[in-house]
């Protein structure tokens, strides 16, 4: 998929008002930082892409119920709990409360541990 097509896909969800995006399977090895502006959603389905990152744009996704992850090379593992099963995914919540912290520290160790 090309950047042109990945980026409009976000958009389109953001008009419409979507609460719900499938990008399973499309080869994505970057999500957007877009994204983040899909506020409305409550699932979002990332499964089988070659994803290696999440963005911290994702955590601008408060209504964000389930996020299906699997069959990602995620470098950040995810704690099994976080991940769910394959049909229903994780609590999407839990798994942004697990990269939050994440994002944060990366920050402060970038920063010197200062904001």
């Amino acid at each position: 998929m090309n950047s042109a097509t990945l980026l409009s896909r976000p958009r389109q969800a953001a008009e419409s008002g979507a609460v719900s995006v499938d990008l399973s399977g499309l080869g994505l090895t970057v999500l957007p930082p877009e994204i983040g502006q899909l506020t409305n959603l409550t699932t979002l389905h990332l499964r089988s892409n070659p994803l290696t990152a999440l963005p911290p744009e994702l955590a601008h996704l408060t209504r964000l119920e389930r996020l299906k992850l699997h069959g990602n090379p995620l470098t950040l593992a995810l704690p099994r709990a976080l991940l769910g099963d394959i049909f229903d995914g994780g609590d999407a919540q839990a798994i942004l409360r697990f990269y939050r912290a994440v994002w944060q520290a990366g920050a402060l160790a970038v920063h010197g541990g200062q904001w």
